[in-house]
């Protein structure tokens, strides 16, 4: 596991002094992005961490042949030096010439309970898909329907 990721919790979000959103593109910060809900959700017992080859082989523009139709991007959210979100946004080109549509798909969203960390992340995605031309947004969805997906908002 990486040692370098710090995540801090809402209780510690006061007084912060920054927050951004970075785009992933070193095989670290794949790393990080891939790792982070495994530290955040450690201490939830119903918790089962997706495993991190197939997170990070899905990502893989060599790997995942669903890149020949969509294309990607991961973001990172950080307040502080501490990576506190992350979310992934797909622009499935098939599915959108298929039905008509400008959609972008956010996927793989995890966060630590901060209303500002949350709106950044879906701003994130939101601003990609602008600027490849999209105008609608949905999600939590992956590169396909048949690629797991949902989000968990309560009993945890």
């Amino acid at each position: 596991m990486t040692r370098d990721i710090k995540i801090i919790d809402y209780e510690h979000a006061k007084g912060i002094k920054y927050m951004i959103t970075k785009e992933v593109k070193t095989k670290k910060e794949a790393k990080l992005f891939t790792d982070f809900p495994n530290k955040l959700f450690k201490h939830i017992g119903a918790y089962v961490p997706a495993l991190s080859f197939d997170e990070l082989n899905v990502f893989d523009k060599k790997k995942n042949p669903a890149h020949m139709y969509c294309e990607s991007v991961r973001f990172l959210a950080i307040k502080d030096d501490k990576i506190v979100g992350r979310i992934a946004g797909i622009i499935n080109h098939k599915y959108n010439e298929s039905f008509d549509t400008k959609i972008v798909r956010f996927t793989r969203i995890d966060m630590i309970d901060d209303i500002e960390v949350t709106t950044k992340l879906i701003d994130s995605v939101i601003g990609w898909g602008k600027s490849k031309g999209m105008t609608e947004i949905i999600g939590p969805i992956g590169f396909t329907d048949m690629d797991r997906m949902g989000i968990l908002v309560e009993g945890f």
